[in-house]
């Protein structure tokens, strides 16, 4: 199942309310999400923090961690991606847990391609050496994180189309071999300036938050250190954190880019 969050904010901002403190937190998330499942298979935090990327990546449940709570109050940035997992490709260990990295870039999944082993070799041959050669685990995940980057830095072109095209075509070498009801592509993928993802077959949710106002669930401001007027975040999760904030549903089969105004910009997936 796996559970995610992400993070663009115009100025540095803390995340350890939705990591740790939120009434659905990722880390409540870890020991129970709300369809009844646990996601305590391994965590990860990702940060930008002056163009540099900083990861740490436990094999063990966020929620019996001490680690992923002392990881989540460091945290104060404008990017972020965090992800709690619950194992379906790939044995429990650190190099299968997201988020992935790779230079800049950094990705988290939610959901499973169900026949990973029957087109695996596929999406080897999509990508280029260095992609193929950094692949250190064994998830479904990683290797499409490797195959998007790879067709984007083929293509050039616009980073969404290439997550799109990417997908599709996963979503093609399925439908040959069956039918693919336990699909499921929720994807976000940033280098902390661009991001960009995906909804199919899983709940995502996002909320914008204008202002330095005190956060209804912890009481404290988000925000590091901003000018009150201008300040925006746009949080992108597979639950609600909290309870009392309008979050909006992500389309079902869509792909969308976070554009400069941390609006989504959206696109169908049509395979």
């Amino acid at each position: 199942m796996c559970r995610f969050f992400g993070l663009r904010a115009t100025a540095p901002t803390r995340i350890d309310c939705c990591l740790v403190r939120a009434r659905n937190s990722l880390m409540a998330q870890s020991r129970r999400d709300l369809q009844g499942f646990d996601n305590a298979d391994g965590w990860g935090i990702a940060a930008w923090r002056s163009h540099d990327l900083l990861i740490q990546r436990e094999a063990s449940a966020a929620h019996l961690d001490d680690d992923f709570r002392v990881a989540a109050a460091r945290i104060e940035a404008a990017t972020a991606l965090a992800h709690v997992r619950r194992a379906t490709v790939g044995a429990i260990q650190p190099v299968n847990t997201h988020p992935f990295s790779h230079g800049p870039w950094a990705f988290v999944h939610n959901g499973t391609v169900p026949y990973f082993e029957q087109i695996r070799a596929r999406m080897l041959a999509g990508m280029s050496p260095e992609h193929r050669a950094a692949i250190c685990g064994a998830t479904d995940s990683e290797h499409l994180f490797h195959l998007v980057l790879s067709r984007h830095d083929q293509d050039g072109g616009p980073l969404l189309d290439s997550l799109a095209a990417s997908l599709v075509q996963v979503l093609r070498w399925c439908r040959e071999i069956g039918d693919y009801p336990r699909l499921g592509l929720n994807v976000l993928l940033t280098d902390g300036v661009r991001m960009v993802g995906s909804r199919w077959q899983r709940t995502l949710h996002v909320l914008a938050r204008n202002g330095r106002q005190p956060c209804a669930e912890c009481g404290r401001v988000h925000a590091c250190d901003t000018p009150a007027d201008g300040y925006r975040a746009l949080v992108i999760a597979s639950e609600p954190t909290t309870v009392d904030e309008p979050w909006q549903e992500v389309p079902e089969r869509s792909a969308f880019e976070v554009g400069d105004d941390l609006g989504l910009r959206l696109e169908s997936l049509d395979p």
